[in-house]
């Protein structure tokens, strides 16, 4: 069974690996890595883990992303998680002509928040700013590894006034180009 999942893995993924590099076109990409929890959070909150999806569009030197992810962080000392999932829109600025290619991305979030404190449940929906400073290395014109540095503002309207859910993020990402 392993030997046929593989072999159905590498007919599908081979016209895609083998296809000729091109300036423009779309890619798909996952991505994982932690989240450090910004200044609003109480010092107990540890670093937490973090992952997404994304569809980019791009020509030459610009493109524009679409991105569902989310993130989680824990506090022992209050029994607490917040877990967040949310979508986000940005601008790419990047070259592309390249096998390493540098990028910087500017754009918006929208997020729901979940915070658990034992069997107590609280779901509030916030937002903020994104950005993203990274490089892609693609091993084949196809292909791509790549890693990046987010910073993402997740405000969040309480009755005892703003929390800034968002913070600081490292992430890997995988990624295929589609056309």
């Amino acid at each position: 069974m392993r030997v046929f999942l593989l072999a159905t893995a590498l007919l599908v993924l081979a016209p895609v690996l083998a296809a000729p590099a091109h300036a423009g076109g779309a890619y798909i990409s996952v991505n994982g890595g932690m989240f450090n929890p910004g200044s609003d959070y109480p010092d107990d909150y540890e670093t937490g883990l973090a992952a997404g999806l994304s569809y980019v569009m791009v020509n030459e030197y610009a493109g524009f992303e679409f991105g569902l992810g989310g993130y989680t962080v824990s506090s022992d000392l209050y029994d607490e998680d917040i877990k967040s999932i949310g979508l986000e829109m940005l601008v790419h600025f990047h070259k592309t002509d390249s096998t390493i290619q540098p990028f910087i991305a500017l754009g918006l979030a929208r997020y729901r928040n979940v915070f658990t404190s034992g069997t107590l449940e609280e779901t509030y929906t916030g937002g903020g700013g994104v950005l993203k400073v990274g490089a892609r290395l693609y091993l084949s014109p196809r292909m791509f590894i790549g890693a990046y540095y987010k910073r993402l503002t997740n405000d969040v309207d309480l009755n005892t006034g703003t929390l800034n859910l968002g913070g600081d993020f490292i992430l890997g990402e995988l990624g295929i180009v589609t056309f």
